[in-house]
């Protein structure tokens, strides 16, 4: 609330989101593998269909585009001021595991640390990662 109270009405008004470029990013290296530690991973990879996935988020990433459009903010952004219609952009803490995630024992008041990625993104994405994180696969001992 109050960090975009402050932000609304001035030049921050309209902020850019890096999740597509990233995703992007992260599906050209995913990509870019054809062998990985063990043959069972290097089967595991290959089942997901990295080329399937990758049309299903061109098609996410130009619904977004299409709503933000509609909404007259430009291709990749959105306002953090804006309607319901369209999505909320925020400042996420954009690594939201569990070691992020401190709990004062006297209190019980929690704090969240290690904000070396944080930035604009969309409202729901800190949960969506924190629960992606949270269902495991995150060590070297599981990958």
């Amino acid at each position: 609330g109050e960090l975009r109270d402050h932000h609304c009405g001035t030049e921050l008004d309209v902020i850019s989101v890096g999740l597509w470029d990233q995703l992007s990013s992260w599906m050209e290296q995913a990509k870019g593998y054809s062998e990985f530690k063990t043959t069972k991973d290097t089967e595991r990879a290959r089942a997901l269909q990295l080329d399937k996935i990758e049309v299903e988020v061109q098609t996410i990433i130009q619904s977004f585009a299409a709503t933000e459009e509609e909404n007259d903010s430009g291709d990749s952004t959105a306002s953090i001021c804006g309607s319901s219609s369209k999505p909320n952009v925020v400042f996420c803490h954009n690594d939201l595991l569990l070691a992020n995630i401190m709990k004062n024992k006297t209190t019980g008041h929690i704090q969240l640390i290690d904000f070396e990625y944080g930035g604009s993104n969309y409202a729901a994405f800190d949960m969506a990662n924190h629960f992606n994180e949270y269902a495991g696969g995150t060590t070297t001992k599981e990958n």
